[in-house]
């Protein structure tokens, strides 16, 4: 909330996920601001940058698109559908 469309009272957040089946599935993320601050590209990466380009392709094999467009902030994350990703834990029924 101290940064983007979230810092000021009229800016808002469009978040949007899917799941395409193509030749191997992935889940398509998408974060869209809208109604904030002019937007510029940033000087340098930051943190969240970071996380959002190294890590979770490192993590996950996932591929990240920042967009720095005037009117706000757009980023589309597609994760391949694996294993690791859609894990889950054996429950124990004893």
């Amino acid at each position: 909330m101290k940064y983007g469309a979230l810092s000021h009272a009229s800016g808002n957040i469009d978040i949007d996920w899917r799941i395409e089946e193509a030749i191997a599935p992935v889940v398509i993320f998408e974060w869209r601001e809208r109604g904030g601050p002019k937007v510029n590209p940033p000087q340098r990466k930051g943190f969240g940058t970071e996380m959002l380009e190294r890590t979770l392709a490192f993590e996950f094999k996932a591929r990240t698109s920042l967009q720095f467009a005037p009117s706000g902030v757009q980023c589309t994350i597609v994760i391949p559908l694996s294993r690791r990703v859609v894990h889950t834990p054996v429950v124990d029924s004893t």
